[in-house]
C-alpha cells in the first residue's frame, strides 16, 4: 500500500480547511503484478515398465512439438477440436519398453501469463476519533483471457494433443468495493 504524498502534513497541497483536507489527502494505491514464463511439461505414455506408475512417451527428432497454443478452443470443420500438440512428435514406445522422452521438455511450455490486481483507497478525518474509507478494488484489471490449460499429454490417448473445450485458466475481471468507518 502506498499512500500519495498529497494532503495534510505532505508535502504537496498541505494547506487548506477540513473539507479541502478531506478532499485531497488520504489517497492510497497498491497493486499485484504477476508476469509468469510457461511451465514446461513432458509427455507421456500408457505402460509401467520401471515399476514406478507411469511411462514416458519417445520423442522423434527433428519434429517440431508445438502445432500452436491459439488451437485451444478451436475446431475443424467438422465440429473437431484442433490438437495443440504434434502427435507426429511423439511415439508410443509400447506398454513394456521406457520411453526416451525426459521428464519435461524445453519446447514444451504452457503459454505465459500475465495478471494486475490494483486497489485504490481513500481515507476520510471526519474527527479526532471518527475515520472512514472509501477502497475499490479490480483483479484481472485488464481481463485477460489466458488459455493455458493443460493439453492431453498421454500419446497413447486418442485425445492426445487435444486441450480441453472452453479453457480459460484465470479468472476474468472482478471488482468489489467497501466503505468502513471507524469510532
Amino acid at each position: 500500500m502506498y499512500e500519495l504524498p498529497i494532503g495534510p502534513d505532505k508535502p504537496l497541497l498541505s494547506g487548506g480547511g477540513l473539507l479541502k483536507n478531506n478532499i485531497d489527502g488520504g489517497w492510497q494505491v497498491s497493486a499485484i503484478l504477476q508476469y509468469q514464463s510457461g511451465v514446461p511439461f513432458g509427455v507421456t505414455a500408457s505402460g509401467n515398465p520401471l515399476n514406478n506408475g507411469f511411462n514416458r512417451a519417445n520423442v522423434l527428432p527433428g519434429i517440431k512439438p508445438v502445432i500452436s497454443w491459439k488451437n485451444v478452443d478451436r475446431t475443424d470443420s467438422g465440429g473437431n477440436p484442433l490438437p495443440v500438440l504434434n502427435p507426429n512428435a511423439f511415439s508410443d514406445p509400447g506398454p513394456w519398453v521406457p520411453g526416451n522422452a525426459p521428464r519435461e521438455l524445453e519446447s514444451l511450455r504452457l503459454p505465459p501469463t500475465s495478471n494486475e490486481n490494483i486497489a485504490l483507497a481513500k481515507k476520510f478525518f471526519l474527527g479526532d476519533r471518527v475515520h472512514a474509507e472509501l477502497r475499490i478494488e479490480f483483479f484481472d484489471l485488464f481481463n485477460r483471457v489466458i488459455r493455458a490449460c493443460m493439453p492431453d499429454t498421454n500419446v497413447s490417448d486418442g485425445a492426445f494433443g487435444l486441450a480441453p473445450q472452453q479453457c480459460q485458466s484465470n479468472l476474468p475481471r472482478q471488482g468489489q468495493a467497501y466503505f468502513r468507518m471507524s469510532f
